[in-house]
């Protein structure tokens, strides 16, 4: 009989808890800003690209 395998847990975080704390707070000073734009400041602080699908 084949035993069942573990789960490999789902997809990796993108980002660290620490760019996501950034994040945040660019969220937080920036509220008003869409996606795109939101995305291009992470960049611009942390040096990490995130799609807006991948924000959302």
């Amino acid at each position: 009989m084949e035993q069942s395998r573990a789960h490999g847990g789902g997809q990796v975080a993108k980002i660290s808890p620490e760019q996501e704390a950034v994040l945040m707070t660019l969220i937080e000073e920036n509220n008003d800003d869409i996606l795109v734009e939101l995305c291009d400041q992470l960049e611009q602080r942390v040096g990490v690209r995130i799609s807006r699908a991948t924000f959302a």
